[in-house]
């Protein structure tokens, strides 16, 4: 397709439709060629500009709304007709080609429509994060739920949407005690609760839920291990739930996201710890002429001291001889998970989250499963976040 050549001066409003999504930019274009009415309206109420070129919406919401705009109705009438609330007309250029939420529409003098309105942000490439993450919140019917995201989470962060579910999972568990993920929640969420409070609990609620169901069934120690004396040091195996989260908090590292590999004996990790709170972590695999430390480290992910390296080298050799034979697993991946998917059936299949998730692509367990995810969006900065001494920490990692 040749390029069309414009003959100057631009037409202004090309400025507003090029600031657009590249994939709407041809039906904005044909829309705004149309006629003079048309241009002012991409200019002055971008987001009502595409839901007519674009086609979204009834044939007969958009046909009302041309006649409107023919007519020289002023853009709350075009908003009505289009079924938009009022605010709308704020959204810049840039964001109005987000596709307009079924649940979000004109409802003149509706409290919740007003305090939205009330929270877009000024800037454009805020509105972008904005808007879909009030989507995917307004998509919940439970109105206490939809006020405290809209009110507490920072909706202008990208990457958003996972706590937004874990939230709903929270709230929709804390009201119902008889189910088994409720079991391990220590706080039950409350309107009143703030952003950081409640990201505190659902990280904690999640880890509990994770050792439970991933343990639950293993031949893996369910009490903690003896510890090695060598010499003035000391190594323990990493081998129970408590051990792990023990020995992460300790370390101020990852270590977390090992659980699987524990679990399926894929890894065999082990804290080193010597005089002056030295101390390490160091991840053990079988290789085909034995048993090798693959990595090892020391607080903050740091390099851990070369005693420390030497000790943990010289125990494994002593220790592990020999080529190993390989292990029997105590239980597969598959396996592992199938009773953590099990916990978020009720919550999945509940009737006021139908569409929602797609049964075809489990996404909900997966992020719950990988829930260490939790705190690295913590550590992505945003507004409205608040702000303790263990998100500060978590932000210097």
């Amino acid at each position: 397709m040749t390029a069309v050549k414009y003959a100057k001066p631009w037409p202004p409003v090309f400025d507003t439709i090029y600031s657009m999504p590249e994939a709407i930019r041809p039906q904005m274009i044909d829309f705004a060629l149309t006629s003079p009415a048309n241009s002012d309206l991409i200019n002055s109420y971008p987001m009502a500009a595409v839901r007519i070129a674009t086609g979204k919406g009834t044939p007969a919401e958009r046909g009302e709304a041309l006649w409107r705009l023919r007519q020289g109705a002023g853009l709350k009438a075009i908003a009505e007709a289009l079924d938009l609330p009022v605010w709308t007309r704020r959204v810049h250029a840039s964001a109005a080609g987000k596709a307009v939420s079924p649940v979000l529409s004109f409802a003149p003098n509706c409290p919740v429509l007003d305090s939205l309105g009330r929270r877009l942000p000024i800037e454009a490439n805020a509105q972008i994060p904005w808007l879909t993450n009030l989507y995917r919140i307004l998509g919940y019917q439970d109105t206490a739920l939809r006020s405290w995201l809209i009110q507490r989470a920072p909706m202008t962060r990208h990457f958003l949407t996972p706590l937004i579910d874990i939230a709903a999972a929270y709230r929709f568990y804390s009201n119902e005690p008889t189910f088994e993920a409720s079991r391990s929640i220590h706080k039950p969420w409350h309107s009143k609760m703030a952003w950081s409070e409640a990201m505190a609990e659902m990280h904690a609620w999640l880890r509990n839920a994770a050792e439970e169901s991933l343990w639950r069934g293993s031949d893996l120690p369910k009490s903690p291990p003896s510890q090695i004396p060598l010499g003035s040091y000391r190594i323990t195996p990493i081998l129970t739930p408590d051990g792990l989260a023990h020995a992460a908090d300790s370390m101020d590292n990852c270590l977390r996201t090992y659980w699987l590999l524990v679990i399926t004996r894929t890894a065999q990790l082990f804290l080193i710890e010597g005089p002056r709170s030295s101390r390490a972590v160091f991840d053990v695999r079988a290789k085909a002429d034995g048993f090798s430390i693959v990595q090892i480290k020391g607080v903050g992910n740091k390099s851990a001291s070369r005693k420390l390296v030497d000790l943990a080298q010289t125990w494994v050799a002593d220790s592990m001889p020999g080529a190993p034979a390989r292990p029997d697993r105590p239980k597969s991946v598959s396996e592992c998970t199938q009773h953590w998917h099990a916990l978020w059936t009720p919550f999945l299949d509940a009737p006021q989250h139908a569409g929602l998730f797609p049964r075809q692509t489990p996404r909900f367990p997966r992020i719950g499963l990988l829930h260490t995810e939790l705190a690295v969006l913590e550590r992505r900065p945003a507004r409205g976040c608040g702000s303790s001494r263990r998100q500060n920490r978590l932000r210097q990692r």
